[in-house]
């Protein structure tokens, strides 16, 4: 077979092609005619081609060649050598596996030990941390409380500053609007005194002049009211600070009071200690007489000791008399032990009784000191106390008398400053116009009212530069800025006088509620003043000789009429 083998390796590429058919061939030929299905192998090459089979070779190689026995003892010898190399490089590597594995180990052990510090460490960090956090807390709820003392009577300033100063505007605001409405009449006057040119003119002049001296004239007075109150107001702020330095009085009478009692309480427990100290030196002369008892009672002990030797050496000396002086002897000597025994008894028994004396009267002077110093520092305490309550509810009288003499002088100021603007008002120039601008503790929920403040007044001054004599022609008013700013006041004129009345509600601070509520009366004043001067104005241009778009003046006429202002 090996030899067959051999041979066929030896053929050429042609001799194999044909010889490989021929055999399949013959294979599939001798199949058939036992009746068997040749493989499928046999049957594919019996139907290819000589140089079918040949290109076959070439594309996929021959077979491998067969070695020679030496050569296979050769390459089994290789392979061993192959197989051993790659026993002893696994064997490598399950080592370097084992000492990595190793090393890991002790890296792992390392970081959990690292890492057990770490944590022990961290638990260390956080208990100090938690300690300080705890003294931080207490420190910061300490500073806390004192802020908030300081920040209520702070609160209490700003909020009797704000009243005084919502007080002034609310006054200045109404002189203004009465200022307004004189000017709005003044306005009525000036479009009916228009029918002569010339003479509006000069009658223009003339009021212009007047106007601006009756306002220098009335700024004047109010600069001077002003002056005034902030006078009576810096009194007032002198007051609250005599009242303040009266507080500190009290409070520093009140520490003084405190002072002297926790002395006499100090002079109480100095007395309970002496009580106590001097409880113990008798209790340590006592313990001498104890000592001088227990002294006496060893000599007796000594004593017995020496009759009992005594006896024990006439008793030897006796022996050899006869038995009744032994017996005599004996009796006596047993007598004469009763006896010191009786008496060594009958010490002892003194000087524990003595002993238990002492220490009963020392129990009851030391109970007689505590009992005595306890209600001394009861009634000291009840002292303290009753005079800490008067001091307070004298203080409480006090500032409470400081808060009504301050409020009535408050009151009386207001009064006054009523009173002097009231008697201003009528100086006031009516041709002027303020737009309120809102405290700024108040400007949170003030800007649609803002907004509509402006564009009221964006319209009067678009109208009134349309009638100016120094801008040109009367018909260069812009009608889509007027259409622009008409559309904006309807739209804000639905839910003005809502939000006029609902400003105050959206604060809870008294100052805060009359501040709001001030400005919305001025803010309702000022819009209305500016409606009744776009009328006017508008009415002006609505004149047959004012060259203007009629288009202006019908949106300014359908805005005047659709507004809930005007329909009310």
């Amino acid at each position: 077979m090996t030899t067959t083998r051999q041979h066929i390796e030896d053929l050429d590429r042609d001799e194999w092609a044909a010889l490989t058919k021929r055999a399949a061939a013959e294979a599939v030929a001798a199949a058939a005619r036992l009746g068997t299905k040749p493989p499928a192998v046999l049957a594919v090459m019996a139907a290819m081609t000589e140089q079918d089979l040949v290109e076959h070779r070439n594309r996929f190689g021959p077979a491998r060649t067969r070695l020679s026995p030496m050569m296979q003892v050769v390459e089994a010898d290789q392979l061993r050598l192959a197989a051993e190399r790659r026993a002893r490089e696994a064997l490598q590597d399950k080592q370097d596996a084992n000492a990595a594995a190793s090393m890991a180990q002790a890296e792992a052990e390392q970081s959990a030990r690292a890492a057990e510090e770490a944590r022990e460490r961290a638990r260390a960090v956080e208990a100090q941390a938690a300690s300080k956090d705890t003294e931080w807390a207490a420190e910061r709820a300490a500073a806390r409380q004192a802020l908030e003392r300081v920040r209520a009577e702070l609160g209490r300033a700003r909020a009797d500053a704000a009243a005084d100063a919502a007080v002034a505007r609310e006054l200045v605001g109404a002189a203004e609007a009465r200022a307004e409405q004189g000017i709005a009449e003044l306005a009525a006057q000036r479009v009916a005194a228009e029918q002569t040119l010339h003479t509006l003119r000069a009658e223009l002049e003339r009021v212009r002049a007047d106007a601006i001296t009756a306002a220098a004239a009335a700024q004047e007075k109010i600069r001077a009211a002003e002056a005034r109150a902030e006078q009576r107001v810096a009194e007032r702020s002198a007051e609250r600070a005599a009242a303040e330095q009266a507080l500190q009085e009290v409070r520093a009478e009140l520490e003084r009071v405190r002072a002297d009692t926790a002395a006499e309480v100090a002079a109480a427990h100095q007395q309970v200690r002496a009580a106590e100290a001097r409880a113990v030196q008798r209790f340590g002369e006592r313990a001498a007489d104890r000592a001088i008892a227990q002294e006496a009672l060893q000599q007796v002990r000594a004593e017995l000791e020496r009759v009992r030797a005594d006896a024990a050496a006439e008793v030897a000396a006796a022996r050899g008399q006869i038995s009744g002086d032994v017996e005599a002897g004996q009796r006596a000597a047993k007598a004469e032990v009763d006896r010191a025994r009786a008496e060594a008894n009958k010490a002892i028994a003194r000087a524990q009784a003595e002993a238990e004396q002492v220490r009963a009267d020392a129990a009851a002077k030391v109970a007689a000191v505590r009992e005595r110093a306890d209600s001394e520092m009861a009634a000291a305490r009840e002292q303290a106390e009753r005079e800490i309550a008067a001091v307070r509810e004298q203080a409480e009288g006090e500032i409470a008398a400081a808060r009504e003499a301050a409020d009535a002088e408050v009151a009386r100021v207001r009064a006054e400053a009523d009173a002097r603007l009231a008697a201003a008002t009528p100086a006031a120039s009516p041709e002027l116009l303020t737009i309120p601008i809102p405290p700024p503790g108040v400007r949170a929920h003030t800007g649609r009212i803002e907004d509509a403040l402006a564009a009221v007044h964006q319209i009067y001054c678009v109208l009134e530069a349309g009638v100016a004599d120094d801008v040109g022609p009367a018909g260069s008013v812009d009608v889509e800025e007027v259409r622009r700013l008409v559309k904006t006041v309807q739209e804000q004129a639905a839910d003005l006088s809502q939000e006029l009345r609902d400003l105050p509600a959206q604060y809870s601070a008294a100052w805060q509620v009359d501040a709001a509520a001030g400005y919305a009366r001025a803010a309702a004043n000022a819009y209305g003043a500016l409606l009744q001067r776009i009328s006017a104005v508008t009415e002006q241009l609505a004149r047959p000789d004012e060259d203007t778009d009629a288009e202006v003046i019908e949106l300014v006429t359908t805005m005047l009429t659709e507004h809930p202002w005007r329909t009310r």
